[in-house]
């Protein structure tokens, strides 16, 4: 193919187990062919006869949109199950979608053409009305009315041919008389097809799936979405929606019990509705095409043997309070080819708790520390390990970012040559208020009140030259993005033992002989908790400790980087201000006692006399 101008794709994905009839064809790219199905058997059997063995001998893998898919492909077609996973159906939720108050809904019923005062119960189908259940439908109406209740309306939304017929279940016409026989037209009404189903799901009080074959119903979410809960057949693929908190599931045909199910949560309203909230909440938080979206990625990715594109790093410890900003601002990125890796340092708080509500994520491992490690960094050493991309964000946990910040960042390492990008932040307090930035912190206007105004892509040796190579210049790792970096034993050991300064060593080695990219967008919101790192230092008694790491970064950037001329006043003069903030009363030459001074002057002389850049 490849001779012939075409280019060989990567992954074929099939959309649906009906197409047999391309796959001998699309076999011939010699590229893995990953089939969604979305189907249960009598749709196989009808609108795949004749080709769908081809889909079988050709498909590397097979997403099914429910469990039930999934046992079907296992038991009736032989698939092994290890050559399937399960990426659910989904559907967009509506945004202007809101809970009505009891009069609005009572409009909202008049508008429509519905009933008031009484339980109003929902199905929903088109096509073949035996396979949707809807004779189950109008059962349910008997067996309500045959138990003495008359508040409620079973409404149908869709609609059938009144010749469908079925060599079990008859000719549906013949259905429908005997709703009329029966004196059910009072309390079952089929409405004919609707443009929005919502409309009408939003004044219901339950929504029936009766349908004997459904490879997911994607109604039972619109019903969510308008908290309503779902009952459902136990071979239903709604069934992993709804669950033991989004409605009921009861026996295949069972009629009886799902009746009695309706007549309890007609009679129970508080407990309706509390499943009803549940169901929204379940179907926000995994049924949306927006948290469905990264599973089919992720199977995509699998087959064809890629990598994700980002490996996003969160270390953790004692930061519940902040995590689930801190999670919905990576999960909700509006790139989302990543996979995510959550580590707890043996958290006391409810950290771990908060953490493992993500474990169903697509690509989310979650590991936890028995022992608390005593540093940061030896968490982003058992990430980096863990990483499979080859860009890579620390989100350190009480941080929070920009929705945009890996869709703005990514693009500039299409430049081989960059090593690493990072943004602006803003500064945030313990409440989440922002309460300033960094560019007009004396911290970084002594180096200069322009440099931070404007994007800039530069060589690392001029981004240590200028500020990086002096103090920590990249005040935020959150705002970060790394290029993968092979790690020589010594930096990770270096790393492995640092507790303050591990950041900005670490930076300092990964920049190595490639470009630096700034955005000055505020893309990143750091967390500036109320005690300052320089207040921690001097109450703990850890001065020496900071001096010292401090020490290896100045040394190893003397050791790697061409110094210019000017870096020696620069670096001198940090080395005072920072003096005068952690003891204003004492003399200068008292560094001594914790930063080898002389020998990394001397060494910085050498580095900026015998070999600045010209």
């Amino acid at each position: 193919m490849e001779a012939l101008g075409y280019e060989v794709p990567d992954l074929i994905y099939g959309n649906t187990i009906v197409a047999g009839k391309a796959y001998p064809w699309l076999q011939m790219l010699n590229s893995p062919i990953l089939t969604h199905v979305h189907e249960m058997d009598s749709s196989i059997n009808y609108y795949g006869a004749g080709s769908v063995e081809h889909v079988f001998e050709y498909s590397s893998h097979f997403l099914t949109c429910s469990r039930a898919v999934q046992e079907l492909l296992v038991r009736n077609y032989g698939v092994p199950v290890d050559q399937t996973s399960i990426g659910h159906a989904s559907i967009h939720r509506d945004p202007g979608q809101r809970e009505l108050d009891t009069l609005e809904k009572d409009r909202q019923k008049k508008k429509l053409g519905l009933v008031q005062d009484k339980h109003l119960i929902f199905g929903c189908g088109i096509g073949m009305p035996f396979r949707k259940g809807a004779d189950l439908f109008i059962e349910l109406g008997r067996i309500l009315r045959h138990r003495g209740y008359d508040d409620f309306h079973l409404y149908w939304i869709g609609e059938f041919d009144k010749n469908a017929r079925d060599d079990r279940h008859g000719v549906w016409s013949e259905h429908l008389k005997r709703l009329e026989q029966n004196n059910l037209h009072d309390y079952v009404t089929f409405l004919g097809y609707k443009d929005n189903p919502r409309d009408y799901l939003q004044v219901g009080d339950v929504y029936v799936l009766t349908s004997r074959e459904e490879p997911f119903g994607l109604v039972a979410l619109e019903a969510a979405d308008c908290g309503v809960p779902t009952i459902c057949f136990e071979n239903a693929g709604a069934a992993d929606f709804v669950g033991t908190d989004a409605g009921y599931i009861v026996p295949f045909e069972d009629m009886e019990t799902m009746a009695e199910k309706i007549i309890y949560l007609m009679e129970n309203a508080k407990h309706r509705d509390r499943l009803g909230m549940q169901a929204k909440e379940k179907f926000l938080d995994g049924f949306t095409v927006e948290r469905t979206t990264p599973s089919i990625l992720s199977a995509c990715r699998r087959i064809a043997g890629k990598k994700p594109g980002v490996s996003i790093i969160v270390p953790n410890y004692n930061h519940a309070q902040y995590l689930p900003q801190r999670l919905e601002s990576i999960f909700n990125q509006t790139y989302q080819d990543f996979e995510v890796i959550l580590l707890d340092d043996a958290s006391s708080d409810q950290s771990l708790e908060i953490l493992k509500k993500y474990a169903q994520r697509a690509d989310v491992q979650i590991r936890a520390n028995d022992q608390n490690s005593g540093s940061p960094f030896r968490q982003w050493l058992s990430g980096f390990d863990l990483a499979k991309a080859d860009i890579w964000w620390i989100a350190e946990s009480d941080d929070t970012s920009d929705l945009v910040f890996l869709e703005t960042l990514l693009p500039a390492f299409n430049d081989p040559r960059v090593k690493l990008a990072y943004a602006n932040s803003h500064v945030i307090d313990e409440d989440g208020v922002i309460v300033g930035d960094y560019l007009r912190s004396d911290y970084l206007t002594a180096l200069s009140t322009t440099r931070w105004n404007a994007n800039y892509k530069i060589p690392a040796e001029q981004e240590i030259n200028d500020a990086l190579g002096i103090k920590d210049t990249i005040l935020n790792v959150s705002a970060v993005l790394f290029r993968r970096y092979k790690m020589p034993s010594l930096v990770r050991s270096t790393l492995h033992e640092m507790r303050s300064a591990g950041d900005w060593y670490f930076i300092v080695q990964a920049i190595k002989g490639g470009e630096v990219y700034y955005d000055a967008r505020k893309l990143n919101s750091h967390r500036r908790h109320s005690e300052s790192v320089i207040g921690k230092l001097i109450k703990s008694k850890k001065v020496e400790a900071f001096y010292q790491e401090m020490s290896i970064v100045h040394q190893t950037v003397a050791e790697n980087y061409e110094l210019s001329a000017s870096f020696y006043e620069k670096w001198d003069q940090y080395l005072h201000d920072q003096w005068k903030q952690f003891f204003h009363d004492r003399p200068f030459d008292e560094l001594r006692q914790y930063y080898p001074l002389d020998d990394n002057r001397n060494q910085i002389k050498q580095r900026g006399r015998a070999e600045s850049p010209q």
